[in-house]
């Protein structure tokens, strides 16, 4: 059996000197983020199933699907 490591806190910095962020993660934030997660393949199905023709046109959902 592996050990499971576990996240606690993130940090993001950019170069020279610009600014930098640091968080620690939460367990509700790390559900909802899973959560959202589960959603992205089921989202991506229900844009792709009617094909290339959805979305033909300028401000449409089906812009989502090249996320």
């Amino acid at each position: 059996m592996r050990d499971r490591v576990s996240l606690e806190a993130v940090s993001v910095s950019l170069p020279f000197g610009i600014g930098s962020v640091a968080w620690k993660i939460e367990l509700t934030e790390r559900k909802a983020a899973w959560s959202l997660y589960s959603l992205f393949g089921t989202t991506s199905e229900v844009l792709k199933a009617p094909g290339f023709d959805v979305g033909a046109f300028c401000d449409s959902v089906a812009e989502l699907r090249s996320l």
